[in-house]
């Protein structure tokens, strides 16, 4: 398992647990499905480079707006 698995499951599942959202909250606010948001959580699948970016920004952003 590489160090980038193991971060990008490890921000997602606090930022959920953090804000009380569901997995099929988050993959609304991600635009992605809720089984991908799962297999992330669970380190069963990595998102690209690209993707990660655009996930902490969205994050970042709706951490503002929550």
């Amino acid at each position: 398992m590489q160090k980038t698995e193991i971060l990008i499951s490890v921000i997602l599942n606090n930022y959920r647990k953090k804000h009380r959202l569901s997995q099929g909250d988050l993959a609304r606010i991600l635009n992605v499905p809720q089984g991908q948001v799962s297999r992330w959580e669970r380190s069963k699948n990595i998102p690209s480079n690209l993707r990660v970016k655009n996930i902490l920004e969205i994050l970042d952003k709706s951490e503002c707006s929550i």
